[in-house]
């Protein structure tokens, strides 16, 4: 039971930390650089999936 806990509050601090660092790279980056959606990368993503 205790490694399941000790297992769950890891995955909550990592899940946390992810969304803080891309909260942070989405600020970091200037609106209209054409550092948006790339659609050519979103059809190869999904040609892969």
């Amino acid at each position: 039971m205790s490694l399941g806990m000790i297992c769950a509050l890891g995955s909550a601090v990592c899940f946390g930390t992810a969304s803080v660092l891309q909260a942070v790279a989405t600020r970091a980056t200037a609106p209209g650089t054409g550092s948006g959606v790339d659609p050519a990368l979103l059809l190869r993503a999904a040609r892969q999936w």
